[in-house]
Parts: C-alpha cells; structure tokens; sequence
C-alpha cells in the first residue's frame, strides 16, 4: 500500500492546479505576443507589454520589431473557467492552455488561429 501512495504523490502534473484568476493578473505587467496564422498559412506576430490595472481593464503598448514602443490602446478583460474575454486592443474570447506564476499561454479562433503566450515582468 505504501508504495501505491508515493507512486501517486510521486507524479506531478505540469497542469495548473487551479484555473486562471483575476487576482493572477491584477497589478501586474507582462510581455507579450500574439501569432495569428493566416488562412493562406503565412503568420502575423505582433508583439507587446500589457499591464492589468484594475479587475477589468488595462492598457497594452504594442512594440515594434525592434521592441520601441509605438501606441497604448485600453483593454478590457474578464476570465470566467478556462476562457480570457478580451475587449479593445485585442478582441475575442481566448481559451487559456497553460498557466504558471509567470507564463499564461492562450489561443483563440477569429477566424485565424491566434496563440497569445504572455510572460511576466520582473
């Protein structure tokens, strides 16, 4: 029987232990990047700094290729279970794949498959 229990306790999921909350986010900036695959497969990567200010909004700087910033647009976020609803500088409900303290990666259908992968700054 012992050996039953630490052949259970001994494996450990890579999955979440719990799903993504607002309090995961909130007060916090990450880098991003989204990569939306296009009917034709080419591939648009757009990168960026989103910060969550409040329990529902906040602000995204999208950069450029050489990481400058070029323009802030509001955001409007919720997450209810495994979904991310965003409103304003991305639009679409994301299905969140895998959570840590520091990496959240999503994707979305709009049409195009989008992988958004968001990593947090220290």
């Amino acid at each position: 029987m012992g050996i039953l229990i630490s052949l259970f306790t001994g494996c450990q999921s890579d999955e979440p232990s719990k799903e993504l909350t607002i309090d995961n986010l909130l007060y916090s900036a990450w880098n991003g990047q989204n990569v939306e695959t296009m009917e034709d497969g080419t591939v648009e990567k757009i990168s960026f700094i989103i910060l969550f200010t409040t329990a529902k909004e906040g602000e995204v700087t999208f950069l450029s290729s050489t990481g400058v910033p070029l323009q802030n647009f509001p955001i409007y976020y919720n997450i209810e279970g495994g979904i991310f609803h965003l409103k304003g500088a991305f639009k679409g409900d994301y299905r969140v794949l895998k959570h840590t303290d520091k990496v959240i990666e999503m994707e979305a259908y709009l049409p195009n498959h989008n992988l958004m992968t968001l990593t947090r700054k220290e």
